[in-house]
């Protein structure tokens, strides 16, 4: 199919797993997309409501070399097998920049300039991130030393109301994504003797460690419930990986302190919305 009549081409949920599949090539090269389409797989056979969720791939193609374009609500997640980048970046043209987007650029940030430049888009955030990554069979035999009567254990949808009023990236909805998450996606909760929440964290949509919280700081909580995470992950036979911004070095030091490596970057960038039509758009 020629360039000029290339469609943005939502993929049905009935072939979510075999394009999931695609990306256990070379494991665990693929990991990340793997893991993206499978928990998206997961939510919907959970009956999850996606009607914020589009994804797409070229002219509906997405058995040719994997590449997609998924946007969640307002966020982005780009990547594809195709080394030459043509089938994304003709992907890229088609979407609707009239909307602002948290993009996780990935190995893709020459490309998603471009196109910033190509409409015209303001940059209104741009951070470039390290990823901290523990192999399963190493996780599995962490040792977590609690202090006396703390435990570790699951979240439970009740905890979401206060882990999302403790969170700084808050936002209209983020209460019902963060139940979500506790629902369906791997989580850990550290609790005190007296049983009160004290840090948690979470799998998101892309399988990283994220949603790390401590209600109470500078008490090593932080640490403790990543090490208990990142042992149940092991103990699934996941591998854990984590994003953290460059500059941000007390939980960078953190991660080195547990056993972590810094395995690759990647970049998170939101666009401001375009004021002109795209190829899709135009007349």
């Amino acid at each position: 199919m020629e360039a000029g009549s290339d469609l943005l081409v939502e993929v049905p949920p009935r072939d979510w797993k075999a394009w999931r599949d695609l990306f256990k090539l070379d494991w665990p090269r693929h990991e990340v997309a793997y893991n993206l389409i499978d928990n998206y797989t997961t939510w919907h056979e959970h009956g999850v409501d996606l009607r914020g969720l589009k994804v797409y791939s070229l002219n509906g193609e997405w058995a040719q070399n994997g590449t997609y374009v998924i946007i969640d609500r307002e966020e982005m997640f780009l990547y594809t097998m195709d080394s030459t980048l043509d089938t994304l970046r003709r992907m890229l043209t088609l979407v609707d920049w009239s909307q602002s987007y948290l993009i996780n650029m990935g190995l893709y940030r020459p490309l998603v300039m471009e196109i910033y430049q190509k409409y015209e888009l303001e940059v209104l955030f741009d951070k470039h991130t390290y990823i901290y990554y523990m192999d399963h069979e190493e996780a599995r035999h962490l040792e977590v030393e609690l202090p006396a009567g703390f435990k570790l254990a699951d979240l439970d949808a009740s905890h979401a109301k206060f882990i999302n009023d403790e969170w700084p990236h808050k936002r209209p909805g983020s209460e019902r994504f963060i139940e979500q998450l506790i629902r369906l996606n791997v989580n850990v909760g550290l609790f005190d003797g007296d049983g009160r929440l004290v840090a948690w964290c979470m799998r998101v949509q892309n399988g990283a460690m994220a949603m790390l919280g401590v209600a109470q700081p500078r008490r090593g909580y932080g640490s403790l419930v990543a090490l208990g995470f990142t042992r149940k992950m092991g103990e699934l036979g996941l591998n854990t990986y984590a994003s953290v911004i460059e500059c941000n070095e007390p939980p960078r030091k953190m991660f080195e302190k547990l056993g972590f490596k810094m395995s690759w970057t990647t970049d998170w960038t939101r666009n401001g919305p375009s004021e002109r039509k795209n190829e899709q758009n135009a007349e």
